[in-house]
């Protein structure tokens, strides 16, 4: 690789950047009062979002190459990050920082339960990678990303989704391979071996209330920062009076998002039937009229809408399954379409190695291991998604696939054709 060719890429990549934040008179840092670099819009961000997409995927071949082999390998099979987050999430760090100002190491040590030494170490591993940062010494403030561990809905699940399940799950991959070779069944998955339990993890997170609980903040969380690509993805303004039906819509987080920005559509969030109740319970008061919830199970056939124009919403649904129950999904879908109706599938589509981008690469890969150890499941390719609904019925047919500017998720496109003959 040619380091100043990677170098001058960073150095054209930021003069765009910079250009950008005086115009919006802003300036990047991990303060809490500064900007996430990935939430700024307005003229130009087009254009400075794709250099910042570009300098972080240079900078992450430049770290690699500055590291050497070895340093590399310890530096990805660590776990002294995770080990540190999990501290601070189940021990409340970052709420007993207070929001603005600073509080000593001794004061914190003292509000969390633990000595000031096992306090201080965790917020050194912490601090290495911009969580938490010390104004003066023997004080802690938030940095924005600390701020965000502090304040925002849903993340202590997330947290706690990663750390407690999908992580020991897949260090358990090996030995559901060992055990069981590579079958597509979601019960024998490494989640199976870790939580000990013959149950796939939908059924068993049906049979345990908090890890239900875990699962439906997680997507709460999820949604909150992964919805741009879903709006901006797809024409749902041209839908005019149109139905969505969100099929495994958890708590209507993508329903109700969609619903502020399109008043137009009326919805319908299909899940489980506690799922349903609490998300009923929570829908605010100016969109009761436009969503409703609908107990359902997405393996069943779908109910025809025939006097409407309807569009299936599958919001990370498809990577949570294998090939088969995908097939099985889609199909069922598609008993109750008929001609003009459409699937929207949102999720990642993955990269062919070296093909694009770095980051979203890892990114991709990363969730393909999580689908891995869960379920069995997987991020799929372009090819292996225009495989899909030849798969699943000779009437759908893969229309287009999105990647929209302000979002590393993908929005697939899929119609329906009434001539063609069903299996």
């Amino acid at each position: 690789m040619d380091v100043s060719k990677l170098a001058n890429t960073v150095s054209e990549s930021a003069q765009v950047i910079s250009d950008f934040l005086q115009q919006q008179n802003l300036k990047l840092s991990f303060n809490v009062e500064d900007p996430d670099a990935t939430e700024l819009s307005g003229p130009g961000a087009k254009q400075f979002h794709e250099a910042r997409r570009r300098i972080y995927d240079t900078a992450l071949t430049l770290a690699d190459l500055m590291a050497g082999d070895l340093a590399m390998l310890e530096s990805y099979n660590s776990a002294d990050i995770s080990a540190a987050v999990r501290i601070a999430n189940k021990f409340r760090f970052a709420h007993a920082v207070p929001l603005s100002g600073s509080i000593s190491y001794d004061e914190l040590a003292e509000s969390v339960g633990l000595s000031k030494f096992t306090v201080q170490r965790v917020m050194y591993t912490l601090m290495g990678v911009h969580i938490f940062h010390q104004p003066k010494p023997n004080n802690v403030a938030h940095t924005r990303l600390s701020h965000k561990l502090a304040t925002y809905k849903g993340i202590d699940a997330y947290l706690t989704m990663g750390q407690e399940y999908l992580q020991r799950s897949c260090y358990h991959i090996a030995d559901a391979l060992a055990k069981w070779g590579s079958p597509e069944d979601p019960r024998k998955t490494g989640f199976n071996i870790a939580m000990g339990t013959d149950r796939a993890i939908f059924e068993y997170a049906e049979e345990h209330k908090e890890l239900h609980s875990i699962v439906s903040g997680s997507m709460e969380y999820m949604s909150s920062y992964k919805k741009d690509g879903l709006i901006s993805g797809f024409d749902w303004k041209g839908l005019g009076d149109a139905t969505v039906v969100d099929v495994g819509g958890s708590l209507g987080h993508a329903s109700k998002q969609l619903a502020q920005q399109f008043p137009r559509l009326r919805f319908i969030v299909q899940d489980f039937e506690v799922t349903c109740q609490k998300g009923e319970a929570a829908l605010p008061d100016e969109l009761r009229s436009r969503i409703s919830f609908q107990p359902f199970n997405m393996f069943e056939a779908q109910p025809a809408l025939p006097d409407r124009k309807v569009v299936y919403l599958l919001c990370w649904i498809l990577h949570d399954w294998s090939d088969t129950e995908c097939s099985q999904i889609l199909r069922s879908i598609a008993q109750g379409m008929k001609a003009g109706d459409r699937i929207i599938i949102s999720e990642f589509v993955r990269p062919e190695p070296g093909a694009g981008s770095l980051w979203l690469e890892r990114a991709v890969s990363r969730s393909d291991t999580y689908m891995l150890s869960g379920s069995n499941g997987r991020e799929r390719t372009t090819a292996q998604f225009e495989a899909l609904p030849r798969m699943a019925d000779p009437r759908l047919r893969l229309v287009d696939i999105t990647l929209p500017s302000d979002s590393w998720t993908s929005v697939i496109e899929m119609a329906f054709d009434e001539e063609k003959e069903k299996f």
